[in-house]
């Protein structure tokens, strides 16, 4: 991420996927939160 509005996409991305419950990403920590479905997805498939 290089900007607010780079985290803001990332987040608004993540939220619209099915599998993810909940996703907030904060920029001036640089890291991001997300619930997701297990059973739907892989940890590491989110992250690539």
């Amino acid at each position: 991420m290089t900007c607010q509005s780079c985290a803001n996409r990332i987040e608004k991305v993540l939220n619209k996927k099915t599998f993810v419950q909940q996703a907030g990403v904060n920029f001036a920590a640089e890291e991001a939160q997300v619930v997701f479905d297990s059973t739907q997805v892989s940890e590491t498939e989110i992250v690539d």
